[in-house]
């Protein structure tokens, strides 16, 4: 594969937005599409975007756990006691370990 050069462009804030948009709603990068676009004008075959191999039913295992997990520290909140402050330090690393999972799902999409 050849190496690729740095191309510096310029686009009114509109433009960009746009752009950003456009290219966020197709999931591919900014650079990515203005290369097909090169290559589509000038007649050469257009580079294929890679799908990713997801597995759904993980994901929904997972989602299911967070879901679960938000509804027991939403019960606990719910109740009005008084928290020990062990009980707190729980809830508070509970938050986190859902946050962690979070953002491992995200990042495997």
């Amino acid at each position: 594969m050849e190496k690729k050069l740095k191309v510096v462009y310029y686009l009114s804030k509109e433009d960009k937005n746009l752009m950003i948009e456009y290219c966020n709603s197709l999931q591919i990068k900014p650079s990515f599409w203005i290369r097909n676009l090169i290559r589509e004008k000038l007649g050469f075959p257009v580079i294929p975007k890679k799908v990713l191999d997801i597995d759904l039913k993980k994901y929904q295992t997972s989602l299911l756990r967070i879901g679960n997990n938000l509804n027991q520290i939403a019960r606990k909140l719910n109740k009005n006691e008084k928290f020990p402050l062990i009980d707190q330090q729980n809830l508070i690393d509970e938050i986190a370990i859902l946050k962690e999972q979070i953002d491992s799902i995200y990042n495997n999409l």
